[in-house]
């Protein structure tokens, strides 16, 4: 009697919570192999198994009910199955084909091209600097730009004054002048104000540089005949973000940054604002600084406006005061005297504005209209001379940019006025200077066969 009342509940609690097996099949779709290691789960049950080498599953004690069956596997697209156990067929292995969906990694846009190219299908030597690398060299250098391009290949970069710290950098061997430095595509640092542009650029709101070797004059003029280096800005994002940098070296520089960026509706705007002040030092003990003493601030607005989704307005400000030292290190500290008089001052003022007005018409062909103004101060004063001059640069320009099946056309025509006064008269005839360059230029990009593609441009 007692063995047959066990026999009675066993059966009872058999009947009242059945247990259900399935079998599952996992299949590449489109050639039909096995795939091993595929996720088989009831995520509501928080049971399920991993497919085996011949691509089988095993998913046991599954109650009675309705529940959604989850494939997934890496590469593949994920497949949600509804099941209701049990099953009309317990002997019957279930099917399953996963399509692929491979992983495709970040896609690099370069702007120097004019025609938004991705960095693969450039018919160019282009070097892109991304995020990481921004990043990882701005931990090293975060008060300018000169370590960026310092560790890039073929970039050589020299300290051209051991008072004053100026670099220069040339790409190919050529002189500096032949290398365009462009920030978001305008040539705001060139004449004058690009022999300083390394150390007074702060790197915090950049979101990548790209470097074009060679020559590439069709699109930037004779200024591009060694290369670019073109400084892309980050842009606003809908959620707002706020960076912001503590940097203090043993060497007493110290170095505050901030960057925000947002994004409200149609208006969008990014503030940099950067503030960086280092000591004279004196690394070899010789009496004169090898590093020099001075101070930087950086303050750069931008405002961004979506009349709607095919016109955009962009409004730059930048404004930048800088005063640098160097020399003797008495005279630095106590003044100049008849055994320590040597002493350099630098003190550098830049004002600028520039904007762009962007058209995307529907047959995905686009009209640009870019402007800028920059106006660049700087007064030296050596022990026995000094310098003063003002340089105004003035660029307007205007594209045409046109996708065909295998082609891409860039149309557009340039204005370019820089004038140069200095503040010595003896000087005035050998160095002051107006200049009115008015051009127009046009590229043609043709992939004519996969893999090869003809570029041609011509420039007036």
């Amino acid at each position: 009697m007692k063995h047959f009342v066990i026999f009675l509940l066993l059966v009872t609690l058999g009947t009242v919570f059945p247990q259900n097996t399935l079998q599952v099949l996992v299949k590449d779709a489109e050639d039909h192999q096995p795939l091993a290691g595929a996720n088989v789960y009831f995520d509501s049950l928080r049971i399920g198994a991993s497919t085996n080498t011949d691509g089988h599953a095993i998913i046991e004690n599954i109650p009675n009910g309705h529940y959604i069956l989850t494939i997934s596997y890496i590469g593949y697209q994920t497949q949600k199955i509804p099941l209701h156990f049990p099953l009309k067929r317990k002997d019957k292995t279930l099917t399953i084909l996963l399509q692929p969906s491979p992983i495709r990694g970040e896609q690099i846009v370069v702007t120097s091209t004019r025609n938004n190219s991705v960095v693969a299908e450039t018919p160019v030597r282009i070097e892109v600097l991304g995020q990481e690398e921004i990043h990882e060299e701005l931990t090293i250098q975060p008060g300018n730009i000169s370590k960026f391009l310092s560790e890039s290949s073929s970039i050589v970069t020299q300290r051209t004054s051991s008072i004053s710290g100026v670099l220069s950098f040339r790409l190919q061997g050529l002189p500096p002048r032949y290398t365009q430095l462009l920030k978001d595509g305008f040539p705001d640092f060139s004449g004058l104000a690009g022999r300083w542009s390394l150390l007074q650029i702060p790197p915090l709101d950049l979101k990548q540089i790209e470097i074009i070797r060679g020559s590439y004059p069709t699109l930037f003029a004779n200024g591009a005949i060694a290369g670019i280096v073109n400084l892309v800005t980050r842009r606003p994002t809908a959620k707002p973000h706020l960076d912001l940098l503590l940097n203090q070296t043993n060497r007493s520089q110290t170095d505050i940054s901030a960057f925000y960026r947002a994004q409200h509706g149609p208006l969008g705007l990014t503030f940099l604002s950067s503030q960086s002040t280092q000591n004279a030092v004196d690394v070899n003990n010789d009496g004169f600084s090898d590093i020099p003493q001075f101070r930087q601030t950086t303050v750069n607005p931008r405002f961004f406006y979506k009349f709607n989704k095919s016109s955009s307005l962009m409004l730059n400000l930048t404004s930048f005061f800088e005063n640098r030292r160097g020399g003797d290190m008495q005279a630095l500290h106590h003044g100049i005297d008849s055994l320590h008089a040597y002493l350099e001052s630098y003190a550098t003022r830049r004002i600028g504005m520039n904007t762009r007005f962007q058209k995307q018409f529907p047959d995905s062909s686009s009209f640009t209209l870019k402007a800028s103004f920059q106006k660049f101060h700087q007064n030296v004063t050596f022990p026995h001379s000094f310098f003063r001059g003002e340089q105004n640069y003035l660029f307007s320009e205007a594209t045409y940019f046109r996708s065909l099946s295998h082609q891409k056309w860039v149309l557009g025509m340039a204005f370019i006025r820089n004038t140069f006064q200095q503040a010595n008269p003896q000087f005035n005839q050998l160095y002051n200077h107006r200049q009115n360059t008015i051009s127009v230029f046009s590229q043609d990009d043709w992939k004519f066969a996969p893999g090869w593609i003809f570029q041609a441009g011509l420039r007036w």
